[in-house]
């Protein structure tokens, strides 16, 4: 340069250090992340079908747990578990709330006591579960009030989409006998867990007597 000094050159930040070759740590970081893309987009789209195919085996249990209920003995005990679930507590409630936020306790006591009357409805929404293992019930919602009522949804005809649109945490709900679509949160989906290869869906009470009840019918009917 102009004052005789040797320039000195600064080492590529692109170069591995110790060696010549380019620094592609980078690039194998953006592969990794398109692998792990495509990898949950194949979880999401397995699920999807899953969902699909197990569904079809749901509606005929379905069919089966509702003939069951037309048997006295299996309606009567439907009836005593539901009794078992919504027994009072000595302060005479079904559901006791509590909170050290007196406004939080104030707006859940409205909401389960007034809005969504748990004293009347918590019995048939716990003995639709109990029975079909599922139970569905779309919520009423305002943008100001917030939940304003709850209808109760026919089980077997609402279908539960997980993973539809390639993210295996999308959910949806469609009501198949008119097409219609439901966001998560329009829907509370209540389902006992107890066995894995029924996902998303729960496992009815009756289903570990549905064999030896087909059995029965089967011997009546031969009789």
């Amino acid at each position: 340069n102009a004052f005789g000094k040797k320039k000195v050159e600064e080492p590529e930040k692109n170069l591995l250090p110790g060696s010549n070759r380019p620094n592609d740590f980078g690039n194998i970081q953006d592969r990794q992340q398109s692998w792990l893309d495509v990898q949950s987009e194949k979880t999401a789209t397995d699920l999807y079908s899953r969902s699909m195919y197990y569904d079809s085996d749901r509606i005929t249990a379905y069919n089966d747990f509702r003939a069951m209920d037309q048997s006295p003995e299996i309606s009567v005990a439907l009836d005593i578990m539901a009794d078992e679930c919504v027994t009072r507590s000595d302060r005479a409630e079904i559901l006791t709330i509590y909170s050290e936020d007196a406004r939080i306790k104030k707006i859940l006591k409205t909401l389960f006591y007034s809005k969504l009357d748990v004293n009347y409805n918590l019995w048939f929404w716990i003995r639709e579960l109990l029975k079909y293992g599922d139970n569905f019930l779309k919520l009423e919602l305002d943008h100001k009030a917030g939940i304003t009522d709850i209808i109760q949804m026919p089980t077997a005809e609402i279908h539960k989409e997980i993973g539809f649109d390639g993210n295996p945490k999308s959910v949806r709900y469609k009501w198949d006998i008119n097409g219609m679509y439901f966001e998560d949160f329009q829907m509370a989906h209540f389902s006992l867990i107890s066995d894995g290869s029924k996902l998303p869906y729960g496992r009815s009470v009756l289903d570990p007597a549905r064999k030896i009840w087909k059995q029965l019918q089967l011997a009546e009917d031969a009789m």
